[in-house]
């Protein structure tokens, strides 16, 4: 799993720029205090920050070296 942290980019624009690219991307997994049957009452900024600036990118053994050169030059076009 490969995931960035867009700090001034919205991730969910980024996202749908890159799927309308044909790369699908993911959300960052939102963390466990933040679960509604975890009934936390404590705060992790960071967890948070990252939860709402992250994207998780295309990755996999099946990804050869063209593929994720495309994905980069897509990526970097949408930045």
């Amino acid at each position: 799993m490969n995931a960035v942290r867009l700090a001034h980019v919205s991730p969910k624009n980024f996202a749908d720029k890159m799927m309308a690219q044909g790369i699908e991307t993911r959300p960052f997994f939102m963390p466990m205090h933040m679960l509604p049957y975890m009934n936390a009452t404590s705060t992790f900024p960071y967890a948070e920050m990252i939860y709402r600036q992250g994207i998780i990118l295309p990755s996999g053994a099946h990804l050869d070296y063209c593929d994720v050169q495309l994905i980069c030059d897509i990526i970097k076009a949408n930045l």
